[in-house]
């Protein structure tokens, strides 16, 4: 029960920014490896080396965010 009353709960401005920062980091990380599978490998290996900066900083953002 506790699980559908918090699937139905409406988002606040924060959730929903975080949400907006996930779509758009997913659609970042979707374009890097398409550019970088197409290309030859060390570009490959710098989508690699950016997806996980970017990741990492997401995940320390939200950290932050929860901390607070």
């Amino acid at each position: 029960m506790y699980l559908a009353c918090a699937l139905t709960r409406l988002d606040t401005a924060a959730d929903a920014e975080r949400i907006d920062l996930a779509g758009f980091l997913i659609h970042s990380v979707v374009a890097q490896l398409n550019c970088a599978t197409a290309s030859d490998s060390d570009d490959f290996d710098a989508a690699v080396i950016g997806i996980k900066r970017m990741l990492v900083s997401y995940l320390f953002a939200i950290a932050a965010h929860w901390g607070s």
